[in-house]
């Protein structure tokens, strides 16, 4: 038999998001597909044969540029790490679709919005139609593909995330200081690791905020978003009489990352949607507390190692908050259950599902 040939369009490699979940799953797919070729789109992959794609992400001209390229491939299947899949593709397809927020939250598409709607819409349709196998990061995602776009439940598999090896606990507390000291955080502080959008609930987190009976406490909102929602965020803080205390970092280096988790008091994850929630996990991996909402994917992911709270009850969260700040004992109890949480999830098993997958849309 020949060897499998797998096409991996690569072109969000280096972003967030997409772009660490498809280089930690690419990274270890040869283990578990051995003697299988794979060719890279729109990218260098080490181990990879290389076909350059000028297309972008989202464009029309990936519908007619990745099909084109692709055809001369003698290609067995196709992943395609997003929705925005080559639906003309040659191969067989293999997506994923982390999540349905395009369709969820259209407020927070761009201009003009009918249009982005439409095109996440039909797009995802299109895609998960054409597609043999359709992966998602949680049982949320795939309930919600059920049930919105009608896809077939035989045809999904949940291939959770994970967390990256250079994430854990810091273990010299002269560094963790150090890092304390050298970014202003004196007091205790409650962190939130996002994108700066309305779905992830910063504005209930900082109302959750300002209602805590702990005033030494500062809240880092940490991640970038739009300069009109993150202006509107500083204002809210400042008319709940809390701007002073709360920080915005931007985007936060990934070096850095493990030390903001490990210094902050709590973390906390208010979203209302998430398609799997990386960032509690993270936390736990780095010895955070965590406070989370109960909706969509998160339960699966914190399970009983977190507090959770409905993301609409600023109040609840803002006990959950005092509580794991004022109860020592609590918080070692949610660290030591976060820690062993996150050995639940590893990066390797997420390959070997989406290798499965592929294996199987191939016919081998």
């Amino acid at each position: 038999m020949s060897a499998l040939r797998v096409g991996v369009d690569v072109r969000m490699l280096g972003k967030t998001g997409i772009g660490v979940y498809l280089a930690e799953v690419l990274r270890r797919l040869p283990r578990h597909l051995p003697g299988a070729e794979f060719v890279a789109f729109g990218g260098r992959v080490p181990g990879c044969e290389t076909v350059p794609v000028a297309a972008r992400v989202y464009s029309l001209a990936e519908q007619i540029d990745l099909p084109l390229a692709a055809a001369s491939r003698d290609l067995d299947v196709f992943w395609s790490p997003h929705y925005n899949a080559p639906l003309l593709s040659p191969a067989r397809l293999v997506v994923t679709v982390h999540d349905l927020i395009h369709l969820r939250f259209r407020g927070q598409l761009p201009r003009p919005r009918w249009l982005s709607y439409l095109y996440a819409r039909t797009q995802i349709r299109l895609a998960c139609a054409r597609a043999r196998i359709v992966l998602t990061p949680s049982e949320s995602t795939r309930r919600d593909l059920v049930h919105m776009l009608g896809v077939p439940t035989a045809r999904i598999r949940v291939t959770p995330e994970a967390v990256g090896e250079d994430l854990g606990p810091v273990r010299s507390g002269r560094r963790l200081d150090a890092f304390r000291r050298s970014h202003g955080l004196r007091a205790p502080y409650v962190l939130f690791v996002s994108n700066l959008k309305p779905h992830k609930n910063p504005e209930g987190l900082i109302r959750a905020f300002a209602a805590m009976r702990d005033r030494r406490v500062t809240l880092v909102l940490a991640g970038q978003g739009s300069p009109g929602y993150a202006a509107a965020l500083r204002e809210l803080a400042t008319r709940l009489g809390v701007g002073a205390r709360v920080r915005f970092p931007g985007k936060i280096r990934r070096d850095d990352l493990r030390y903001w988790y490990a210094g902050a008091a709590v973390f906390a994850c208010p979203s209302f949607s998430e398609g799997f929630g990386l960032p509690p996990l993270e936390a736990f991996a780095c010895g955070a507390p965590v406070v989370a909402s109960n909706a969509a994917s998160l339960p699966e992911v914190v399970g009983n190692a977190a507090l959770t709270v409905a993301p609409g009850d600023s109040a609840g969260m803002a006990r959950a908050l005092d509580a794991v700040i004022a109860h020592p004992a609590l918080r070692r109890r949610l660290v030591a259950a976060g820690l062993r949480r996150v050995r639940r999830f590893s990066w390797d098993r997420t390959a070997a599902l989406t290798a499965d997958a592929l294996r199987a849309a191939a016919g081998r």
